[in-house]
């Protein structure tokens, strides 16, 4: 707690990693990360709940069976991320008790590489799960995953987008898709739609390169 709001509550700072889902149900919980899959393509499945789960945030690159989720509440576990689930599942996903968060989107193969290791790395830390989000105000699921840090280390502000930044494609045709940006353009582009936007040319790891509005891309910051 770093301060005290009368009337009001208190704020809080944490320091750990911060990643953005592109769905959630709507709902808060927290507690100790758990993996539950040894990949990122890994399918939850009902020899996946094993050992003590309850109160714990569980991590499986995709979950497609609406019975698995039913294990998941069985379980008593505080919250569930996965990359991947069908977008049929979404109607009783909503009317479950814990908060779930899809990181890369529906139909997906797997989940991100980059976050899958991100929380493979952090497994057992305590996690916070806000799964509200808005669309038409552009705000997105959150997973926070507390780290802690020594007093003396500074930390680094986020990353601006620039220049050979590896960045994250958030919108079909090229969604989940890695890419590093080549150039950032001073103007705003024209869309096929018509519309101007500002944006970046992102070289994907197939060699092509591709115009992506800033709106669109995640910046993929790596600790050195």
């Amino acid at each position: 707690i770093i301060n005290q709001l009368p009337q009001r509550g208190v704020v809080i700072e944490t320091t750990g990693a911060y990643i953005q889902g592109r769905w959630g149900t709507q709902q808060e919980g927290f507690g100790r990360l758990r993996l539950l899959t040894e990949t990122a393509e890994g399918i939850l499945t009902a020899e996946s709940w094993q050992g003590e789960l309850e109160r714990r945030v569980v991590v499986a690159g995709q979950v497609s069976e609406t019975a698995v989720l039913h294990q998941a509440t069985e379980a008593n576990i505080a919250g569930l991320i996965v990359g991947s689930m069908p977008a049929s599942l979404i109607p009783f996903a909503q009317t479950l008790s814990f908060p779930l968060i899809v990181t890369d989107g529906f139909g997906q193969p797997a989940m991100s590489e980059i976050i899958f290791n991100l929380l493979k790395k952090l497994d057992n830390r305590e996690t916070t799960l806000f799964g509200k989000m808005d669309e038409d105000k552009g705000s997105r699921p959150e997973i926070i995953v507390a780290t802690g840090v020594p007093s003396h280390q500074t930390l680094r502000p986020p990353a601006p987008l620039a220049v050979g930044q590896t960045v994250r494609l958030l919108r079909q045709p090229y969604a989940q898709q890695l890419g590093k940006v080549v150039k950032l353009f001073e103007q705003a582009q024209a869309l096929e739609t018509g519309i101007y936007t500002p944006g970046a040319a992102v070289k994907l790891a197939n060699g092509q390169v591709v115009f992506v509005p800033d709106a669109n891309l995640d910046v993929i910051q790596m600790s050195g």
